[in-house]
């Protein structure tokens, strides 16, 4: 009897340190799209350039702009405004790099700045996908954007943290394309969270709002 109850007990430890393992398993930042993703020429400066991307795991991305080879920017900010030099020189390349907060990462890059803007093809999603909001943490608002991949009836809602829905952004039917919302509440600093809904498609991100 003791060396069954001694097996279960190891079993169950077992399992239960493997549960911990895979929670404890970090995930890659993904690219989702970035703008702009084609420029044949660039005739006027500044220009502002985003990338969009998320991460798995819910965590906050640290967003490393790099001109020229150059630190120029690190925050969570995605967006950075491209001047037409950079310490006397003209801009040529501008790098993103996108981590999480144990630093894994991923990048994406504009190279020959200045006359033709070389870039990969748009990427697009396959599925209904919602973006991470930008900014965020944010105050006193920000953009929820998401991409639709046909007409579909898409609802759009804000809770908090125990579970309680603070607000409806959106609930109608829409056309395929991307969209963007502009939130700007009137409540508390602390977590939210954006639930998006497009047909039997259900996903959700963080939203830090900080005042």
């Amino acid at each position: 009897m003791k060396l069954s109850r001694t097996i279960s007990t190891f079993l169950v430890c077992s399992f239960v340190s493997l549960g911990m393992a895979l929670a404890q398993v970090n995930h890659k930042p993904v690219f989702v799209s970035r703008v702009p993703t084609t420029v044949v020429k660039i005739t006027h400066f500044p220009i502002t350039l985003l990338v969009r991307a998320y991460d798995p795991d819910g965590d906050l991305l640290t967003f490393t702009w790099k001109l020229n080879g150059h630190l120029a920017q690190a925050s969570l900010d995605s967006t950075y405004v491209l001047q037409s030099t950079y310490q006397g020189l003209p801009a040529k390349t501008v790098t993103c790099v996108f981590s999480d907060p144990q630093g894994l990462a991923d990048s994406t890059i504009w190279a020959n700045i200045g006359g033709d803007l070389y870039v990969e093809p748009t990427v697009l999603p396959v599925n209904p996908f919602l973006y991470q909001n930008f900014p965020n943490p944010f105050n006193p608002s920000t953009t929820i954007a998401y991409y639709l991949t046909s007409k579909t009836h898409v609802t759009v809602a804000i809770y908090n943290y125990l579970g309680s829905v603070e607000v409806f952004l959106i609930d109608e039917p829409q056309p395929a394309g991307y969209h963007e919302l502009r939130w700007s509440p009137a409540l508390p600093s602390g977590a939210y969270f954006c639930k998006f809904s497009a047909g039997d498609d259900v996903q959700v991100r963080k939203l830090l709002l900080l005042k």
